[in-house]
């Protein structure tokens, strides 16, 4: 009797927790929504080629655009802004639902993955609450960065889900496999309910090596109690059908939000590795030795001398045949559908890229999603990138007698001079330029020209990291070529590559002998790409600690709060937002302003770093652990091998019952085992997201070194890592907690 009290005091007790526990999530959920309508989004009306490119992108006169940079970056944030004015909800509540999405769904991945409801929740207020989503550049500006960090959670969120949902699935629509005397069969749904109409996997089959001596029992759902055996399956055959259509319709959402985040950035490529390992990862179980159709059982697999007794074993003969071929259909019908289930994402993905294509090519003539970094502009640029020239540096892309040797190269570009004229500013050696230098070290205009906003020039007049692809896009609209017809800039431009190519064949064009892993990325040399892994680690960790490069409430940021600033450009903007321009900052409660809400972030992000420790601690807690637990489980099981082997009247009845004198029953295993092969196979995932994430840091910053500035480094990696580091850590934590909570289980059966 006391131990009844105790039982049923406990779960009052867990049932007491998990409310308050929600009772502070929901607090958490409105004070995060006052952070969101107190800091506000800002919007940088004059960065031209960035905040104000993308804001035109999505306003209703786009299609008929004649700006030279219409189609200079991507136009996956543009529909997200289009969204926003079409919604006609302030610009502050969307972003806010972006990041409580990202939160849910994080907490939901967590939940299937682990059954940890504390995880789960502490994950749902830990990714609401971080602290990007304050930074002045990765949370509160108008721009796609603005938008990588909550995006990334949603995706490898998203594809936590869907793993577990079609793993789910596979344990539902599988067949149990026991093993008996006539040796391995699969025991059928159909032949645990006597019934020709019940649906296979819905059997529970006993550990036990003897499937005669222990029949299995059949799985008693408690939604379809007391009906007939043809009415349950036909509730479950409707059960299973609604669960893959959900199923099927998230991975459609997936893939459309994959499409998004793809269409977001330039460099979105590096995603497809990683969505395409979780879909396959999805896929495998049925690709393995798993069973998914009615088998036969061992007593249709006779022996072919007997078969041939009379007409009644032929019939017999037939029936199994027929039963083989029945299992072999079924088996590869399921087998395809969980495969097209997990590659629906990809399809989905793809039509959604091609319809963004599609539109730029029936709006601008070209079926490109960006006609600065792909298409053969792009390609123009990455053959100067490749030629070989001693001036080339991590710095300085495309030095001048590059870009000389590859005009001299395309005699198609010789109809358009203006180009050259253009470019020929660029085209000088560090030498020539000290002709240019006036007596206080600066350039002339010759050497400079920063009026159209786009910056790059280094002291020596030589144009910076990427910039050549801005510079480029001017060099032609200023020519008769203009920027307005992108087909006819694409068509000559093939051409003067085609030219290239041939030179580069002939010889008269050296290419370098560095090691390039894209196009768009400068070729480097072995100590080159050696000089990059300490900043990049320094950048990796960075994004856990927020020590350099987090900013909030800067001067630059406060600037665009004022309503006294008037532009066109400007007023377009914040109507698109939904926001008031004569009130961009407005106060929603007298008690909390803009100072206490920075002030407020500035000890989130403080709070975040000691957390994130606390985090990593128990991450390498849970493989230290899992090792251990594995070498004592080791040594357990040689010590019973042992035992076993030294046993000889065992070792003789085993081999009497056939089987293996290493074999045993599976309550003989240790307690355990599949929790702990569970957390390594959680823990391996977890490794796979961080070392992904220092992957892309790493290639981040072959891009970024040429900026030289911690912070602008931090714009263009920390939002994109973050996620990938958050979710490893919390996979690595819930693994550590599941394996402990199911070793106890184990040991309490």
């Amino acid at each position: 009797m006391p131990q009844i009290r105790h039982i049923e005091f406990c779960g009052v007790l867990r049932i007491v927790l998990i409310v308050l526990v929600l009772i502070v999530c929901a607090v958490a959920t409105a004070g995060r929504l006052l952070m969101s309508n107190t800091l506000h989004m800002w919007y940088a009306f004059n960065q031209r080629a960035d905040d104000q490119l993308l804001m035109m992108q999505s306003l209703p006169g786009y299609a008929d655009s004649t700006d030279l940079y219409k189609l200079a970056k991507n136009q996956g944030f543009a529909y997200f802004l289009r969204f926003i004015g079409w919604s006609g909800v302030n610009v502050d509540i969307v972003f806010f639902a972006v990041w409580l999405v990202a939160a849910l769904l994080c907490a939901v991945a967590i939940q299937r993955c682990f059954h940890v409801i504390w995880l789960s929740m502490f994950t749902y207020v830990y990714v609401l609450w971080n602290p990007l989503a304050f930074d002045d550049w990765l949370g509160t500006r108008v721009y796609r960065n603005s938008l990588f960090a909550p995006a990334l959670f949603i995706l490898v969120s998203g594809l936590l889900i869907l793993l577990t949902l079609v793993w789910g699935l596979v344990r539902s629509i599988s067949t149990p496999r026991a093993v008996g005397k006539s040796g391995p069969t699969s025991v059928s749904g159909a032949a645990v309910m006597s019934g020709p109409a019940s649906a296979p996997g819905l059997t529970n089959v006993p550990r036990s090596r003897d499937a005669a001596a222990h029949p299995p029992r059949p799985v008693r759902s408690r939604l379809v109690p007391n009906l007939p055996p043809r009415a349950r399956a036909i509730i479950r055959a409707t059960l299973l059908t609604l669960r893959i259509v959900v199923i099927a319709a998230f991975a459609v959402l997936l893939g459309a939000c994959f499409a998004l985040i793809f269409d977001l950035k330039e460099d979105s490529i590096w995603m497809v590795p990683m969505v395409g390992f979780a879909l396959a990862l999805a896929a495998a179980p049925a690709l393995g030795p798993r069973r998914f159709g009615p088998a036969w059982s061992g007593s249709t697999r006779s022996d072919p001398k007997q078969n041939q007794s009379g007409p009644a074993q032929s019939g017999s003969t037939q029936s199994g045949k027929s039963a083989v071929i029945v299992a072999v259909i079924v088996s590869v019908a399921k087998r395809l559908g969980v495969i097209l289930l997990c590659v629906l994402p990809a399809v989905t993905t793809y039509a959604g890229v091609q319809i963004i294509k599609a539109n730029n090519d029936r709006d601008f003539g070209v079926s490109l999603l960006n006609t600065r970094t792909s298409g053969e502009i792009a390609g123009f640029i990455s053959r100067i990138y490749s030629i070989d020239s001693p001036n080339q540096t991590v710095s300085v892309w495309s030095p001048g007698d590059s870009i000389t040797k590859a005009f001299r190269a395309a005699p198609a570009l010789r109809q358009y001079p203006e180009i050259w004229e253009y470019m020929e500013q660029f085209a000088k050696t560090p030498k020539d330029n000290d002709d240019d230098r006036r007596s206080d070290g600066s350039l002339n205009a010759n050497g400079s020209s920063n009026s159209d906003g786009v910056v790059g020039v280094n002291e020596d007049g030589q144009l910076t990291g990427d910039f050549i692809s801005w510079r480029m896009l001017n060099a032609i609209d200023q020519s008769s070529l203009t920027m307005r017809d992108e087909a006819k800039v694409q068509r000559v431009f093939a051409k003067a590559n085609a030219e290239l190519d041939r030179a580069f064949a002939q010889g008269r064009l050296k290419k370098t002998d560095k090691i390039a892993i894209t196009p768009s990325l400068v070729p480097r040399t072995p100590d080159e790409i050696g000089e990059l892994f300490a900043p990049s680690w320094r950048a990796y960790a960075n994004a856990v600690t927020l020590d350099e490069g987090y900013a909030i409430g800067s001067s630059s940021a406060t600037q665009y709060y004022s309503s006294a600033i008037w532009s066109p450009s400007r007023q377009e903007g914040l109507r698109q937002l939904n926001v008031d321009p004569d009130d961009l900052s407005p106060q929603p409660v007298a008690w909390f302003t803009r100072s206490d809400a920075v002030a407020t972030a500035k000890w989130v992000a403080s709070a975040y770093r000691t957390v994130n420790m606390v985090l990593i601690a128990a991450a390498v807690g849970a493989v230290l652990s899992a090792i251990m637990m594995t070498g004592l489980r080791g040594v357990r099981a040689v010590r019973r091998w042992i035992e076993r082997r030294r046993s000889s009247g065992r070792s003789v009845s085993g081999r009497i019952a056939g089987r293996p004198d290493d074999d045993r029953p599976d309550d003989d295993r240790p307690d355990g085992d599949r929790p702990v092969l569970a957390a390594w196979g959680w823990i391996s995932l977890s490794v796979c997201l961080l070392i992904y994430a220092y992957a892309y840091c790493f290639f981040a910053y072959w891009y970024a070194q040429y900026l030289h500035n911690d912070r602008i480094t931090f714009f263009y990696v920390t939002g994109l890592i973050t996620p990938l580091i958050v979710i490893g850590l919390l996979l690595a934590v819930g693994s550590y907690l599941r394996m402990f909570a199911g070793i106890g289980r184990e040991r309490e059966k």
